[in-house]
Protein backbone atom coordinates (compact mmCIF):
# COMPACT_ATOMS: atom_id res chain seq x y z
CA UNK A 1 0.00 0.00 0.00
CA UNK A 2 0.97 3.53 -0.59
CA UNK A 3 0.69 5.69 2.54
CA UNK A 4 1.22 9.15 3.01
CA UNK A 5 -0.46 10.94 -0.63
CA UNK A 6 -1.76 14.40 0.43
CA UNK A 7 -4.51 13.47 -1.40
CA UNK A 8 -6.64 10.60 0.50
CA UNK A 9 -9.00 9.79 -2.10
CA UNK A 10 -6.46 9.58 -5.05
CA UNK A 11 -4.41 7.20 -1.92
CA UNK A 12 -7.73 5.21 -1.56
CA UNK A 13 -7.77 4.83 -5.82
CA UNK A 14 -3.89 3.85 -5.86
CA UNK A 15 -4.67 1.37 -3.38
CA UNK A 16 -7.22 -0.35 -4.96
CA UNK A 17 -5.41 -0.45 -8.38
CA UNK A 18 -2.33 -1.75 -6.90
CA UNK A 19 -4.52 -4.80 -5.84
CA UNK A 20 -6.45 -5.46 -8.46
CA UNK A 21 -2.92 -5.90 -10.23
CA UNK A 22 -1.05 -7.76 -7.61
CA UNK A 23 -4.19 -10.33 -7.62
CA UNK A 24 -4.98 -10.51 -11.50
CA UNK A 25 -3.03 -13.21 -11.93
CA UNK A 26 -4.32 -15.42 -9.25
CA UNK A 27 -7.92 -14.01 -10.27
CA UNK A 28 -7.20 -15.28 -13.61
CA UNK A 29 -5.76 -18.49 -12.90
CA UNK A 30 -8.23 -19.13 -10.19
CA UNK A 31 -11.60 -18.95 -12.06
CA UNK A 32 -11.38 -22.26 -13.83
CA UNK A 33 -10.46 -24.05 -10.31
CA UNK A 34 -7.26 -25.94 -11.68
CA UNK A 35 -4.96 -23.59 -9.66
CA UNK A 36 -3.00 -25.63 -7.17
CA UNK A 37 -0.85 -23.74 -5.66
CA UNK A 38 0.71 -20.16 -5.96
CA UNK A 39 3.56 -18.63 -4.54
CA UNK A 40 4.35 -14.88 -5.53
CA UNK A 41 6.67 -12.30 -3.91
CA UNK A 42 6.52 -8.56 -4.56
CA UNK A 43 9.08 -6.05 -4.62
CA UNK A 44 8.99 -2.43 -4.69
CA UNK A 45 11.66 -1.42 -7.71
CA UNK A 46 10.71 2.33 -7.49
CA UNK A 47 9.05 4.41 -5.38
CA UNK A 48 8.34 8.63 -6.28
CA UNK A 49 5.88 10.97 -5.90
CA UNK A 50 4.80 10.54 -9.20
CA UNK A 51 5.25 6.63 -9.97
CA UNK A 52 4.91 3.18 -7.97
CA UNK A 53 6.56 0.29 -9.86
CA UNK A 54 6.50 -3.07 -8.05
CA UNK A 55 7.99 -6.33 -9.40
CA UNK A 56 6.45 -9.76 -8.90
CA UNK A 57 8.15 -12.87 -9.36
CA UNK A 58 7.25 -16.62 -8.14
CA UNK A 59 5.32 -19.42 -9.73
CA UNK A 60 2.15 -20.98 -9.82
CA UNK A 61 1.28 -24.93 -10.53
CA UNK A 62 -1.83 -26.40 -12.53
CA UNK A 63 -3.46 -29.37 -10.68
CA UNK A 64 -2.88 -31.62 -14.17
CA UNK A 65 0.61 -29.85 -14.63
CA UNK A 66 3.81 -31.72 -13.97
CA UNK A 67 5.56 -28.89 -12.96
CA UNK A 68 5.32 -24.94 -12.03
CA UNK A 69 5.31 -22.26 -14.05
CA UNK A 70 8.02 -19.42 -13.18
CA UNK A 71 6.54 -15.94 -13.62
CA UNK A 72 6.81 -12.80 -13.51
CA UNK A 73 5.19 -9.57 -13.75
CA UNK A 74 4.87 -6.00 -13.02
CA UNK A 75 2.76 -2.68 -12.07
CA UNK A 76 4.37 0.86 -12.65
CA UNK A 77 1.53 3.42 -11.30
CA UNK A 78 1.31 6.74 -12.05
CA UNK A 79 0.69 8.24 -9.07
CA UNK A 80 -1.17 11.34 -10.39
CA UNK A 81 -3.42 10.28 -12.90
CA UNK A 82 -4.25 6.69 -10.89
CA UNK A 83 -3.68 4.72 -13.69
CA UNK A 84 -1.22 1.56 -15.09
CA UNK A 85 1.73 2.70 -17.08
CA UNK A 86 3.16 0.38 -19.76
CA UNK A 87 6.28 0.03 -22.18
CA UNK A 88 4.30 2.10 -24.78
CA UNK A 89 4.26 4.78 -22.25
CA UNK A 90 8.25 4.24 -22.30
CA UNK A 91 8.92 3.35 -25.67
CA UNK A 92 7.16 1.77 -28.75
CA UNK A 93 6.66 -1.81 -29.21
CA UNK A 94 7.88 -2.22 -32.32
CA UNK A 95 11.40 -0.12 -31.62
CA UNK A 96 11.88 -2.62 -28.65
CA UNK A 97 10.92 -5.15 -31.31
CA UNK A 98 13.58 -4.41 -33.24
CA UNK A 99 16.00 -3.98 -30.39
CA UNK A 100 15.39 -7.60 -29.11
CA UNK A 101 15.73 -8.99 -32.66
CA UNK A 102 19.11 -6.91 -32.95
CA UNK A 103 22.50 -8.36 -32.29
CA UNK A 104 22.55 -5.55 -29.71
CA UNK A 105 19.81 -6.99 -27.01
CA UNK A 106 20.73 -7.94 -23.29
CA UNK A 107 19.33 -10.06 -21.77
CA UNK A 108 19.01 -9.08 -17.46
CA UNK A 109 21.03 -11.80 -15.43
CA UNK A 110 21.63 -14.68 -17.52
CA UNK A 111 24.70 -16.43 -17.64
CA UNK A 112 26.13 -17.03 -21.45
CA UNK A 113 24.70 -20.76 -22.01
CA UNK A 114 20.90 -19.37 -21.27
CA UNK A 115 21.50 -16.58 -22.91
CA UNK A 116 22.76 -18.26 -25.95
CA UNK A 117 19.55 -20.89 -26.13
CA UNK A 118 17.74 -17.58 -25.54
CA UNK A 119 18.75 -16.38 -28.82
CA UNK A 120 18.43 -19.86 -30.52
CA UNK A 121 14.78 -18.84 -29.16
CA UNK A 122 14.64 -16.01 -30.35
CA UNK A 123 15.72 -17.18 -34.10
CA UNK A 124 12.27 -18.66 -34.33
CA UNK A 125 10.57 -15.53 -33.52
CA UNK A 126 10.34 -12.24 -35.86
CA UNK A 127 9.38 -8.64 -35.39
CA UNK A 128 6.26 -8.72 -36.08
CA UNK A 129 5.88 -11.71 -33.59
CA UNK A 130 7.76 -9.59 -30.52
CA UNK A 131 5.92 -6.11 -31.70
CA UNK A 132 2.17 -7.90 -31.20
CA UNK A 133 3.47 -9.03 -28.19
CA UNK A 134 4.60 -6.25 -26.77
CA UNK A 135 1.54 -3.95 -28.01
CA UNK A 136 -0.47 -6.36 -25.70
CA UNK A 137 2.27 -6.16 -23.00
CA UNK A 138 1.21 -4.48 -19.17
CA UNK A 139 -1.92 -3.35 -16.68
CA UNK A 140 -4.82 -3.20 -17.69
CA UNK A 141 -5.85 -6.45 -18.70
CA UNK A 142 -6.87 -6.76 -22.51
CA UNK A 143 -9.78 -8.98 -23.29
CA UNK A 144 -11.14 -10.15 -26.41
CA UNK A 145 -14.32 -11.67 -25.76
CA UNK A 146 -15.20 -10.23 -22.13
CA UNK A 147 -12.99 -12.66 -20.10
CA UNK A 148 -9.58 -10.93 -19.04
CA UNK A 149 -6.96 -12.22 -20.50
CA UNK A 150 -3.11 -11.62 -18.59
CA UNK A 151 -0.54 -10.24 -20.16
CA UNK A 152 2.35 -12.43 -21.75
CA UNK A 153 4.86 -9.51 -20.99
CA UNK A 154 5.27 -6.76 -18.49
CA UNK A 155 7.37 -3.82 -18.44
CA UNK A 156 9.74 -1.55 -16.16
CA UNK A 157 11.60 1.52 -16.05
CA UNK A 158 14.24 1.91 -13.42
CA UNK A 159 17.33 4.49 -13.20
CA UNK A 160 17.50 4.99 -16.86
CA UNK A 161 16.94 1.42 -18.17
CA UNK A 162 13.63 0.01 -19.64
CA UNK A 163 13.45 -3.60 -18.59
CA UNK A 164 10.58 -5.91 -20.49
CA UNK A 165 9.75 -9.57 -20.68
CA UNK A 166 9.15 -11.82 -22.82
CA UNK A 167 7.41 -15.95 -22.64
CA UNK A 168 10.04 -18.78 -23.25
CA UNK A 169 9.64 -22.15 -22.81
CA UNK A 170 9.74 -23.83 -19.69
CA UNK A 171 13.52 -25.17 -20.85
CA UNK A 172 14.54 -21.69 -20.77
CA UNK A 173 12.70 -20.31 -17.72
CA UNK A 174 9.35 -19.51 -18.69
CA UNK A 175 10.17 -15.78 -19.38
CA UNK A 176 13.53 -13.67 -19.72
CA UNK A 177 14.06 -10.30 -19.53
CA UNK A 178 15.48 -7.77 -21.83
CA UNK A 179 17.27 -4.31 -20.54
CA UNK A 180 17.47 -1.51 -23.08
CA UNK A 181 19.62 1.50 -21.65
CA UNK A 182 17.28 4.68 -22.32
CA UNK A 183 20.69 6.87 -22.60
CA UNK A 184 18.48 9.37 -21.38
CA UNK A 185 15.87 9.76 -23.95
Amino acid sequence: EIANMNDSGKQEQVNKLLMENASALYTCLAADGTLESMDIKCKVEALDRNRATVVYTGSYKLKDDPYPVSVFFTNTVDLQQVKSLGINDYSDAYTMAGYLMSDDVQFYQVNDSLKSSLLEYRATQTVEDFTDLLNQADFPLKSSDGTADFPESFSYLNQSTLYFSIPVPHALGDYAIVSFPMDGK
